[in-house]
This record gives C-alpha cells, structure tokens and sequence, in this order.
C-alpha cells in the first residue's frame, strides 16, 4: 500500500474527532437531532481547522443507513465512500479551478436530478470566495431554493470577499484557531498511534510553529519522522523544521537587554551561517517580544503567552529590566526590518545594523529613542528617595552613624548618577554631575547601649521632608544644553508654559523650522501649503505670512485657527495668523551670459526695444501654446 501523510491517515471521521470546533459541532449535532436541518451552510476559518472534514461528516450523517443521525456508524457502505471520497450523492467542488459561469451552469442542471443511494445530495464547494461575480450571481437562485434533496456547504477561508447575497440564505459558521493545548494534546495522540517516541518539548515546538492549523502540524510531524525516524528529540526537530530554539531566543533578547552589540552580531552571524532564514529569525524575535510585552503589562495573564514554563519563568526575570517603551520600540524597529527585507537584497547587512540599533540606543537620534530615554530617565528619578532610604545598618555609636549614612548616601546618589547618566556623552554629564551634589543627612539622636540593636534611629528635630537626603535637580539652563547637545538636529520641545518674554520676529524667524517640523507630525495635509509661505513680519501679536498663489493662501485662510493653536502651544504665547498675497518675483538672465552680463539701461539713451513675440514666433516656425 502507498504512503498517506498523516492528516489524511488520521483525519476525523466523526464529529466528536473535530478538533477545538466545539461550538460548530455541537450546534450542527443538535440540529440533525432535532431534524432542523438547513439547505446551505457556510464553513469559514483558517486553514487546517476542519471545515471540510466536518462537510464530509456532516454528509455521512445525514446519508448514513442508521441516519439522519449525529453519530454515523463508519462501517455501512455509504458512510466508507464518503470516507474514501469515492460516493456518488457527495460532490467536492474545487471553486478555485471550477470559478466560471459555465460551471455553475452546469451545476445547476445537475441539481435536479434525485441522489442515487443516499437520502442527500451534498455539494461541497471549497474555497467558493473564487467564484467570479457571474458565476455568484448563477447560482444565486439555486442556492436561496434549491430542491428539497440537495445541500450545499460553502468553504472559505476569506468569508469578506462573498457577496450578501450569497451569505444572506447560509447558515454561517466561524472555525477559531486551534489552541497549542488542544494540538499538542492531538499530537500525543497520534505519536501514541504511531508508536513515536517523541519529547514534550517537541510537540510544544509543533504546536507554536502551526499557528493554529492542525494540518500544518501534522505534515510537519511527518517531516521530522523522515529525519529522525521514530526516536525524535528537539535539536533534530530545531534543524529540520528551521526554528530557533528557546535559548537563542534568550540569548538574543539578553543582549538586547545588556545592550551587548558584539555578542548579537556573533550570534547573528552563526544563525545566518547555519543556514537559518532571515525573515523565520526575525518573525520569531517579533514573536519573543510581543510575548515579553505581555508578561511586562499583564503577568498573572500567563495563558496568553505560548510558551514552556521555563522559558515564562526566565522571561519574567528579563521584563524586570526593560520598560514597556522600549519593548515597543524594538517591535517597531523588527517590523520595519521585516518590511524592509521584502525589497532590500542587502538583507544581512540591514538585519545587523537593526540590530545594533537595539541594543546602542545612545546612537539612535529618532524621536522614539529619545522619549524611551526620557521615560527611563524620569523612573529612576522618581526612585531616587527609595534607593537613598533603602540602609539598614546601625552602627554603635553617633559617630559612626552619620559616617556610615553620609558614605551610603553618597554611593547610592552617585549610583543613580551613573544609571541616569550613561546614555549621554561626556560633556554632558559632566554638566549634570556638577549640578547633582547629594545633600549630606542630618546627624541623629544618640541610642543607648541597651536599645541599640531595638530602636530604630530617630530625626533629632527637623521635619522629614527637611533631613531627607535628595538629588537636586538641573535647572532649566542646565537640562536645555544637554538636550541640545544629545540630540543636534532633532527639533527642541514646545513651551507648554506661558512665557513672561515677549517674542520678537527674530526669534519666531529662527525657531519656524523646528515649528514646522512639530507640525508636520500633527497635520501633513495643511503642512504642505504652509511651508509655501514666507515670513514677512511681526506686528504686536499678529504674524504675516506671504504667498505667491492664491491656492495656498486659501488653503491656510481655511485652516487658520488650527496653525494658531499649534503657534500657542510652541511659541507660549498667542499668534494670530494674517496672509497675504504677493506678486511673484521673476529675474531676468541673460541669454548671452550670467545675470550680471546683462546690458544695464544708461541714462539719455533711448532704450531699443527687442523683438515681439509674434516675430520671434515666425521667425523660429514656433507655436505658442500657453
């Protein structure tokens, strides 16, 4: 006998076999009970979820010798030809091939004729959204009435391209993604029938990689069991199927973590030289952090990552040390990548610098860097107090009290400084260390010998608030500079405050680029006709933009309060907006020569006007056309 793949040998021959579909097998079980049986149906989902296999049940029960009944016997001759595909009153259909007008015609004569064993004519029709609108709008009428001895089942996997029309008379059902659980728990099954010896963690491998179709999970058993034989274990799986294992995935994400750049570029290289696919790579790495992401938002919500308890437990002990923007912004980064892939032919050297950009973020100037920074800066600030308090030690005597505390405090601030400092260069922090000198805390009472190792410490006098040894922060001056060193042509925040300074032309002149490059993130539309205007002048709090086409003025006329309220919210004051419109200027240059060649008008000499334009026209045989 010829080999037969694993989802053929084992495909469900009765409806409790379906797969993870409780809800459709149990409404259709019930309505051939109670003989409330529609004549169309519409199976849509995913492939590999059992819409055809439970068509085909569906046809066995409804033909069985025992039937109508919900649990077909398997063993009378029309439910083995409809297992084998060989029944006469079952029709399969392959819309896909069979799209036309003139096959739907066809159907629609055969129709008519009564079934030749079997109770039911049932029509199968698989993958119907590829019918053309022709042959849709042909079967119409046969599908809303057809005779009382025939049932058709649609199958789709993109139910959205059908016509209301067709999914008006269908009963509709949804087949859901098959769980990794309920495939696993499927493939042991098997794997006992087959008498494999497998590992756990290569079903759970399977499983995740299927994305939810069951087939896809058998044919890649059948894979393995081609390299490996009956004795499968996870690095033959690994190598086969292509997948990256559960501790390159870690490893790869602690250098993200560590910012290590040399370790993912020698990690990279070696996956790329064992032959792994770029783009499997970098869908899994999205994969790992979209899993990372969860566990850092929602960690008792562990049923939504699929993945082995091992590999949860250590991934818990990475989100203690990466912020949910930065998660974010390496999902961004790695779907970029992938989209980039798909035209770039450089594909490695685009993965590595990907890559690197993850883990040196100091390098990356984009805006989203700059506020993961700044999220990560404003958290270790506001824990500043709690690192400073954390000591614990009580020493024997005063002195040795305000020592210990003041060397503590001194190395928690300076700590703190090093953490808030690192991304920034070296000017930089130099600016900030100077203007970060930790307060010494104020000495304490004195404790007896006899409730030293009892008694806490207590403030001699001054409020908490007071003797609370803290950070001060930069000024503004001081915050304004390093930011503008760290980030030279990234545009300067907006005021949000009201400023006391009254601004002048020169400095709404100087600071309207950096203005433009704020609006343009709020509204391209407006921004494109507002970068045709040119500054004239400043009046009081009125501003003068002029244009030289009366199309782009309209367009900023119309729009004027939201430009005003974008000016507010930059400049900190109130702008009003006034346009006008302008003659545009045109220089005359010589034909002969640059601009200054041209022959300048003298004084008492009569100006020799040049030719017209009807002569330079027939002189050249030319024709105006504007």
């Amino acid at each position: 006998m010829s080999f037969l793949s694993l989802y053929r040998k084992w495909r469900s021959q009765n409806f409790d076999e379906i797969v993870g579909q409780v809800h459709v097998t149990k409404t259709v079980k019930n309505a051939i009970e109670h003989k409330r049986i529609t004549h169309a149906y519409l199976f849509c989902g995913p492939r590999g979820t059992g819409k055809t296999s439970t068509a085909r049940i569906l046809a066995k029960a409804l033909n069985c010798e025992k039937g109508p009944t919900p649990e077909p016997c398997n063993r009378c001759e029309t439910c083995m030809q409809i297992s084998v595909g060989s029944a006469l009153d079952v029709i399969e259909i392959d819309a896909a091939s069979n799209r036309g007008i003139n096959e739907i015609r066809e159907l629609r004569e055969k129709v008519k004729y009564a079934p030749t064993k079997g109770r039911y004519k049932v029509y199968i029709v698989d993958e119907v959204h590829m019918l053309t609108k022709e042959a849709f709008n042909a079967l119409l009428k046969t599908l809303e009435e057809p005779p009382g001895h025939v049932i058709f089942v649609l199958a789709t996997t993109e139910p959205h391209k059908l016509l209301p029309t067709i999914l008006s008379p269908c009963q509709r059902f949804d087949f859901r993604r098959i769980s990794i659980t309920d495939t696993v728990k499927h493939l042991k099954d098997i794997s006992a029938k087959e008498h494999l010896k497998i590992e756990e963690s290569v079903l759970n491998l399977i499983a995740g990689s299927s994305e939810g179709s069951l087939r896809d999970a058998l044919s890649m058993l059948d894979q393995v069991i081609s390299f490996c034989g009956r004795d499968i274990k996870l690095s033959d799986a690994e190598t086969v199927l292509g997948n990256l294992s559960e501790k390159i995935l870690l490893d790869l994400a602690d250098c993200v973590i560590k910012q290590d750049g040399g370790t993912i570029l020698t990690l990279t290289r070696a996956l790329i030289e064992e032959g792994k696919d770029i783009n499997q790579i970098i869908k899994e790495f999205i994969k790992y952090f979209r899993d990372l992401l969860v566990i850092k938002i929602c960690p008792s919500q562990k049923g939504l990552v699929d993945r082995i308890p091992d590999s949860v437990k250590k991934m818990e002990n990475q989100a203690k040390n990466i912020t949910v923007p930065r998660i974010m912004n390496m999902l961004k980064l790695l779907t970029d990548l992938k989209y980039q892939l798909t035209w770039d032919t450089q594909w490695h050297i685009q993965t590595e610098i990907t890559f690197l950009r993850m883990c040196h973020r100091s390098a990356d100037r984009s805006p989203d860097v700059m506020e993961e920074r700044l999220a990560e800066l404003e958290e270790k600030i506001r824990r500043l107090p709690e690192i400073i308090h954390t000591n614990q030690v009580l020493p024997e005597t005063v002195k040795e009290i305000s020592e210990v505390k003041k060397l503590e405090t001194d190395r928690a601030s300076e700590q703190v400084l090093q953490e808030t400092c690192m991304d920034f260069p070296e000017e930089t922090q130099d600016i900030i260390k100077k203007a970060s000198t930790p307060a010494i805390p104020a000495a304490v009472l004195p404790v007896t010998e006899q409730y030293k190792e009892t008694v806490q410490v207590e403030e001699p006098w001054e409020p908490e608030e007071e003797i609370r040894p803290s950070l001060p922060v930069p000024d503004e001056e001081i915050f304004a500079a390093a930011m503008e060193e760290e980030t030279p042509y990234v545009p300067p925040p907006a005021i949000e405050e009201k400023t006391q300074k009254d601004l002048d032309f020169h400095i709404i002149k100087k600071r309207w680029e950096d203005f433009l490059y704020r609006f343009k993130g709020e509204n391209i539309p407006i921004y494109q006709p507002l970068i045709q205007g040119d500054l004239t002048e400043l009046k009081g709090n009125i501003l003068t933009l002029s244009f030289t086409h009366s199309f782009y003025r309209d367009r900023i006329e119309d729009n004027k309060s939201k430009i005003e309220n974008s000016l507010e919210r930059f400049f900190g004051k109130q702008i009003l907006l006034k346009t006008r419109l302008v003659e545009k200027k045109v220089q005359e240059i010589s034909l002969f020569g640059e601009e200054n060649n041209v022959p300048k008008k003298q004084p008492g000499k009569k100006e020799v006007e040049g030719p017209t334009i009807d002569e330079v026209t027939k002189l050249f045989e030319g024709e105006i056309i504007i």
